[in-house]
């Protein structure tokens, strides 16, 4: 299952993104830069203006660092 935490004011995008394995919850962001985690991975990326730019990093510990970060966001997103 993906989860994924859009800022309120791109909902139709999100609801473009919406399938069965996808869910979606909205929150005030204010930033231009996307992150992630899969298993020991975690990424970064800033994709907007002249020079997009990513990182990746396979390390357990920031991938499991980020899982939380992300969890506690996901429980105060909406619906």
């Amino acid at each position: 299952m993906e989860r994924l935490v859009f800022p309120k004011e791109d909902n139709k995008l999100a609801i473009k993104r919406k399938n069965s394995i996808t869910e979606v919850r909205f929150l005030e962001l204010e930033n231009d830069s996307e992150w992630g985690v899969m298993g020991d991975y975690f990424f970064i990326q800033h994709l907007i203006g002249k020079t997009p730019r990513s990182f990746l990093i396979k390390d357990a510990t920031y991938a499991k660092t980020m899982q939380q970060v992300f969890n506690q966001i996901w429980r105060i997103a909406d619906k």
